[in-house]
């Protein structure tokens, strides 16, 4: 079959074949882990009134979404750069410790700050699962087979997506209470740990395999990491600050903006020059930048997070507001929306099958996941804040004598005792303005979607078919 497929049997073997219930049992494992991932970014929808109820905090609750993908998106470069010096099998594991931490500490939070700082060791655990697992599944598969199980962890990542919602509404509303929503990753881990530690075959670059740890340690880009962290982290804290804790003008928010603007000036000086490093082991893959499509790619991948993640995101929360539905009736209404995502995904993994062996690159993951994390955090930070700094300029036109933090409280609906205690006039005032609220938060949607269509024009148009055998991707 290789051979009629034009790939001779000796450039298809992996050089880390498993037998085949091993490798099935490896794949399956490395898949959960990309599923809870998913299922992470938006399982807090339909749990964080409940979260707000239980532990207070109206005025932090971007952070419940934002925290998570913050942690991702601050360590991609870390977790790359760690994933090209050492053992990825152990790498891996380590990553699926921190995830699992994170859900502990989530689950058992006492307080919404516990709760936050569990989120954050959430993302720097799932983001490493994330790249672990592209890593591991190109070490074991063949050029014949990667685009295949890529696909199908694309289409995973887009069903835990979807189903976060869901799965998080059956929680909410059950006696079970929301804590399970991240209790639920201890059930799947544990059952993939056996696979993860005694299945999982050890994979480490092979350009560095004879190298000592010293040297392997010394060749990190340690103060590039520091100032990418830095200037990401205050990044998300002054857009997700601005207007809901602290006024667009208060010199708190005006200190971080310029904090973070100074960081990243910083970090392209940094990398631009090679400072305290060198120009092989910096923290940025500058060969990025010089490609158009590889630019291009990065700014679909980020745009198109928009158009996905704030209808999943707030259409259960608009149900709830609208229709008065329970957190499980609101996640439900996103099932259509499902449908429609596995579907479009499956298409167009069977019009690309082939063509996915010949644009896979060297540099095609890390732009995509570049884009796809980055894009997510800048999609939730900005509608979170959108949302929540619209609804309450609105419902303060409306009450103008109640304070600014118990009229957030109006945005958790029925289940808030603020809202239920307002007349019936004051009520349908206030929803309205909370649901056009959520209305604003489309248009950055819509300019995501237009944005992507314009940059598709400038893609570099190309035969697929035909040529040399593609390169192996790798991360």
């Amino acid at each position: 079959m290789l051979r009629d497929r034009g790939v001779s049997p000796t450039k298809s073997r992996s050089p880390h074949r498993l037998k085949r219930l091993s490798f099935f049992c490896v794949v399956f494992s490395l898949a959960a882990s990309i599923f809870l991932f998913a299922l992470d970014n938006t399982i807090v929808t339909d749990v964080q009134g409940n979260v707000i109820l239980s532990l207070g905090g109206i005025e932090k609750l971007p952070w419940i979404s934002v925290a998570f993908t913050l942690g991702s998106f601050s360590t991609i470069l870390s977790w790359r750069q760690l994933y090209c010096y050492f053992d990825n099998k152990w790498l891996f594991i380590s990553a699926v410790v921190l995830f699992e931490a994170g859900s502990a500490v989530c689950g058992a939070a006492p307080t919404l700050d516990a709760l936050i700082v569990g989120r954050a060791i959430c993302g720097i655990g799932g983001i490493g699962c994330y790249i672990g697992t592209m890593n591991m599944i190109s070490a074991l598969t063949n050029e014949v087979e990667r685009p295949i199980y890529l696909a199908s962890i694309g289409l995973l990542w887009g069903s835990g997506t979807v189903l976060g919602p869901i799965i998080g509404g059956v929680f909410a509303d059950s006696s079970a209470t929301c804590r399970w929503a991240f209790y639920i990753n201890f059930c799947v881990g544990g059952a993939a740990a056996p696979v993860y530690l005694f299945l999982l075959p050890s994979v480490t670059p092979p350009a560095i395999e004879d190298l000592r740890f010293t040297v392997r340690v010394k060749r990190l880009d340690i103060i590039g990491v520091i100032i990418d962290m830095g200037a990401s982290a205050t990044l998300i804290m002054a857009i997700s600050f601005g207007g809901g804790v602290y006024a667009w003008n208060s010199g708190q928010i005006i200190a971080l903006f310029v904090c973070t603007g100074v960081l990243w000036i910083a970090f392209v000086l940094q990398q631009r020059f090679s400072l305290f490093t060198s120009p092989q082991n910096r923290l940025f893959p500058i060969t990025l930048l010089k490609s158009r499509d590889m630019n291009i790619l990065f700014a679909q991948m980020a745009s198109i997070q928009n158009v996905v993640f704030i209808p999943i995101y707030f259409i259960p929360i608009y149900f709830q507001f609208a229709k008065g539905f329970t957190a499980l009736d609101g996640g439900i209404q996103l099932l259509p929306s499902a449908f429609l995502l596995v579907f479009a995904i499956m298409l167009n993994g069977a019009m690309m099958a082939n063509a996915l062996l010949y644009t896979i690159g060297l540099e095609t993951g890390k732009a995509q996941i570049y884009g796809q994390v980055g894009g997510i955090t800048i999609a939730l930070t900005l509608s979170n804040t959108i949302f929540l700094n619209r609804s309450t300029d609105r419902v303060a036109t409306i009450l103008p004598e109640t304070a600014r933090a118990t009229i957030q409280q109006a945005i958790l609906g029925s289940g808030s005792a603020f809202f239920n205690n307002l007349s019936l006039r004051e009520r349908e005032q206030v929803l309205t303005a909370i649901i056009k609220s959520i209305a604003d938060t489309y248009i950055l949607a819509i300019t995501a979607a237009a944005f992507c269509l314009v940059l598709s024009l400038f893609m570099k148009r190309e035969r697929l078919f035909g040529g040399s055998t593609p390169p192996t991707i790798g991360l």
